[in-house]
């Protein structure tokens, strides 16, 4: 099964695609040496202990999602939190609501019902996913179109590169989530 690792060079951003028997650490390690020897960068994000991607942000029910607005985004909708026990991280919590234009965070209203309790508290937690969608301005022909998408830590994305993908991008470096 091939490994993706994503690479930035210059501020450019691809995907390498690793086909090769062994270990996961065994291809991350060939990874980072391809990266290293041909492309030039420091090697792959989430390398050292460090994730690419600063999930914190979206423990704060009151975060603004800044846009610009020549992405033409409407709405930003956490839909899903993943969540772990700082102490104890086999232990994991998985809240999922779909939000709508009367009823933008009912995530974070469960969020608040599960913290409510001592043994569970905010800061006891970390978040390691969150699905995400973006809602656009309608286009000229008056569909408006979403995009659903989840981030991982430490690097997992399901973002593609299409369009919108890449507006998704510009969000998550904008907010802070993206750390490469």
């Amino acid at each position: 099964m091939p490994i993706a690792f994503i690479a930035s060079v210059g501020g450019v951003e691809d995907i390498l695609e690793l086909h090769a028997r062994g270990r996961k650490d065994f291809k991350a390690e060939l990874a980072d040496a391809f990266c290293r020897t041909v492309l030039g960068p420091d090697g792959l994000p989430g390398q050292n202990g460090k994730g690419r991607f600063n999930l914190s942000v979206f423990k704060d029910q009151h975060f603004r999602f800044v846009t610009d607005p020549a992405d033409r985004v409407e709405a930003v909708q956490v839909r899903q939190l993943d969540l772990a026990l700082r102490r104890d991280p086999w232990k994991r919590v998985s809240l999922s609501a779909a939000p709508s234009r009367g009823y933008p965070r009912p995530v974070y209203e469960l969020l608040e019902h599960v913290t409510a309790r001592d043994e569970l508290a905010l800061d006891a937690l970390e978040v390691t996913k969150a699905k995400l969608r973006l809602v656009f301005v309608p286009d000229d022909d008056g569909r408006g179109k979403g995009l659903t998408f989840e981030v991982g830590w430490p690097d997992r994305c399901t973002l593609r590169d299409g369009r919108y993908d890449q507006v998704a991008r510009r969000c998550l470096k904008r907010w802070g989530v993206d750390c490469a």
